[in-house]
């Protein structure tokens, strides 16, 4: 098995704002039932706006968290499949799930000179990867985005081409 990792200061960034926002919706999580309450107990009334504030932070904070920390997975590939990294455990997808391989949203909106491309997979990863795959226009099915910066690009982007189911 061949894998794949990240050594860019600028993934790592991502990977640790997005556990600080996941930390902080972790922390306020509790004081969810608090904003619940008090907007049920309201709710005829004048429903309070520090809760639904409240509420709202937390939810972003928590989507954010989990987005930032797992739109650059670390890959592995053998002969069976692919493997993703999704924090301390291996996601399997066979190569015939693989379906697309392509430049992503975010990089055709904005020309550079680092390219991203998005992997698209039929089924086998997670609700986070779908919710990915829908903000990169990737259709309905989950997904993940994969930097130029990875460790062997060339030899990673020839190995899914070469398994990509037409």
């Amino acid at each position: 098995m061949k894998y794949y990792k990240y050594h860019s200061i600028s993934v790592y960034l991502l990977r640790i704002i997005g556990s600080i926002f996941l930390l902080f919706g972790l922390v306020l999580s509790p004081l969810v039932p608090i904003g619940l309450y008090r907007i049920v107990i309201n709710y005829p009334k004048i429903i309070p706006t520090e809760s639904l504030i409240m509420l709202g932070l937390i939810i972003f904070f928590l989507f954010l968290g989990i987005i930032l920390t797992n739109l650059f997975p670390n890959l592995a590939v053998d002969s069976e499949g692919l493997y993703v990294r999704f924090y301390f455990r291996w996601l399997f997808v066979p190569w015939e799930n693989v379906v697309s391989f392509r430049e992503s949203f975010i990089s055709a909106l904005v020309p550079s000179s680092r390219k991203l491309y998005f992997i698209l997979v039929k089924k086998k990863l997670t609700t986070i990867h779908w919710l990915i795959g829908l903000n990169q226009l990737g259709g309905w099915g989950p997904g993940f985005l994969v930097s130029q910066s990875i460790s062997d690009y060339k030899d990673f982007a020839h190995s899914i081409k070469e398994h990509l189911v037409s």
